[in-house]
């Protein structure tokens, strides 16, 4: 299905409007020159290169179709224009006799009606059916947040469970199950009724207590803490990706950044381990007791000397703690 409105990398969904009054007619029963979109002889096969369901091509007096055609003419008799782009008009611009551009109000036309019933899926329809298939071809299986803003009405965890369920656990893999067969009617009743799910509500972050461990916002089971040592290093990576059609530069820049990330997570094992050689976060509480038992002018000498630890081993530092508490 093709929109001569729509640029397939900006827009959210793929989307029909009316070419007068720009109303979204993507799942609505709608109007096509087919003089304009250069079909003006007949139709292939009973439907149209973008997927629409055709009642049939009518002349502008409501008979059939049979006006001057377009382009070059196929076997089945259908004038295919060069180059030729969609003109769509809804209900009420087409009962006003609107006439933009070079469109004409006594052009054939094609009643188009929307893809709103399901195929493989009961909350599938088929035009959503249709753009999954087109964003396969165009973003590759597996690229499911690319195909899931094409589509616009699916996430990717249902692309990728109707990908697997239809397509890999069909018998006639890679063909889906053709044999299944809805109630039009009702399935088509229950999509309009409800198009989308409803939103989950977030869910509430797990934060560690002090119930489960020593020391607030320590994880030991994960070796992690709720707020690590430059905690935002992620955020530049977190969406990269290396495509076919990078440049050298951008492989160059990317691999980069993925060092830089590197050297972040190095330094917080460098941290973990300085704790960890020190007792410091499993015996917390012990060491609270003793720092409380302690004078303020031992807490306060302990404070400035405590500088030095990163430079000496536990053993290392409490001989030289003791020493200096003594002198």
């Amino acid at each position: 299905m093709e929109d001569k409105n729509k640029d397939k990398d900006d827009e959210f969904g793929f989307l029909v409007h009316c070419d007068v009054c720009a109303r979204d007619l993507t799942h609505m029963l709608h109007l096509s020159c087919a003089v304009c979109a250069g079909l003006s002889a007949g139709i292939i096969n009973g439907s149209n290169t973008n997927g629409s369901n055709i009642n049939g091509v009518l002349g502008g007096d409501g008979s059939g179709g049979g006006g001057s055609s377009m382009g070059t003419e196929t076997e089945t008799g259908a004038a295919i224009a060069i180059d030729a782009e969609p003109f769509d008009l809804c209900v009420s611009c087409f009962a006003s006799g609107a006439q933009p551009k070079t469109h004409r109000r006594t052009h054939d036309y094609l009643v188009k009606e929307g893809l709103d019933w399901p195929l493989f899926d009961a909350k599938w329809t088929a035009h959503e059916e249709l753009l999954l298939v087109d964003g396969l071809k165009l973003y590759g299986i597996g690229n499911w947040d690319q195909i899931s803003t094409h589509i616009g009405t699916k996430s990717k965890e249902e692309l990728d469970a109707h990908y697997r369920s239809v397509y890999c656990a069909s018998e006639s893999w890679p063909i889906p199950n053709m044999s299944i067969e809805f109630d039009k009617f009702s399935t088509r009743k229950y999509i309009c009724r409800d198009p989308n799910p409803p939103l989950r509500k977030p869910e509430r972050s797990c934060t560690s207590g002090p119930a489960n461990h020593e020391i607030q916002g320590y994880m030991p089971g994960r070796d992690e803490f709720d707020h690590e040592f430059e905690h935002e290093a992620e955020n530049p990576v977190k969406d990269m990706a290396f495509e076919d059609h990078d440049t050298p530069e951008e492989i160059s820049l990317k691999t980069t950044m993925l060092n830089i990330y590197n050297m972040y997570l190095d330094r917080r094992i460098e941290r973990k381990k300085f704790l960890k050689d020190r007792n410091i976060m499993f015996d917390f509480k012990k060491q609270q007791n003793i720092e409380k038992k302690r004078s303020k002018d031992e807490r306060d000498l302990l404070g400035r000397i405590r500088v030095f630890a990163k430079l000496q081993t536990a053993a290392d530092f409490e001989d030289f703690s003791e020493g200096m508490l003594r002198s």
